[in-house]
């Protein structure tokens, strides 16, 4: 079995997504870092300079980036960047079918 079909199996049965985003105050991965592995609206304690969203196979989870009420960016492949010049202050990860809106969460 691959290993990411085995990690998503596992969170699946723990209730977490195998999907996660980690995030960095400053470019290059530096400074206060989060981590976020589910599902919903999260506002990040600090605006986000760069940043590694990992997707497993098969999942249809897709990550947007929010600056106050502005959509930044949204991913659905997996992405990193090292310098995210706008910055992002809110992340929504959506898995479903539900369409990612930073205006109304």
């Amino acid at each position: 079995m691959k290993l990411s079909i085995l990690i998503a199996s596992l969170a699946s049965l723990s209730g977490a997504l195998a999907d996660r985003v980690d995030l960095w105050e400053r470019p290059n991965f530096r400074g206060q870092h989060a981590t976020y592995a589910e599902e919903g609206v999260m506002a990040v304690p600090f605006v986000f300079r760069s940043y590694s969203w990992y997707r497993t196979e098969g999942s249809t989870c897709c990550a947007g980036f929010c600056k106050g009420n502005m959509t930044v960016s949204i991913y659905c492949t997996p992405n990193s960047r090292s310098d995210f010049a706008l910055g992002a202050d809110r992340i929504i990860i959506r898995c479903d079918e539900s369409r990612i809106d930073c205006k109304n969460g």
